[in-house]
């Protein structure tokens, strides 16, 4: 009776959670970790970005990955890298209330283009020293597409 017991508690949890919750819950913990890492973000951190002769302590409240992440995305997309932050809730989100992100494809892939898309678009307005100071000062600091000047 007792073995009837566990193996139905046993059945119950692994119907409930699936490889796709998993996942789900995985990629929220991932939005979480993301955001305090770029809310807490110190440009002068020790990095692949950032090297000083002076031994610095990491700032950053995520520690040392999260500052090497945080600066990494920063360089690369500017600050469009807190788009990162509602696109892996959204992910999580899906993968836990429908198992799957098959029928989500094309919006998944929508999302990259755009951010991808948009860092452009700020870059080339921050090279070509636009008088919108607002999108030029805070939107402009990613390099993605430094490369095609």
């Amino acid at each position: 009776m007792i073995r009837s017991r566990s193996s139905r508690r046993e059945r119950a949890l692994s119907s409930y959670i699936s490889f796709p919750v998993l996942c789900g819950i995985g990629s929220i913990v991932a939005s979480i970790f993301v955001a305090v890492s770029f809310l807490s973000f110190d440009p002068h951190d020790p990095s692949w970005f950032y090297f000083s002769s002076d031994a610095r302590a990491v700032h950053n409240a995520a520690g040392s990955l999260g500052a090497q992440s945080a600066a990494f995305c920063f360089y690369v997309l500017g600050y469009l890298a807190f788009l990162i932050i509602p696109f892996l809730l959204f992910i999580g989100w899906h993968l836990i209330k429908y198992n799957s992100l098959i029928a989500e494809w094309d919006r998944l892939l929508a999302c990259c283009v755009g951010v991808l898309c948009l860092a452009g678009i700020f870059m080339d307005i921050r090279l070509v020293q636009s008088p919108i100071w607002l999108l030029e000062e805070y939107l402009g600091n990613g390099s993605i597409c430094f490369s095609y000047q």
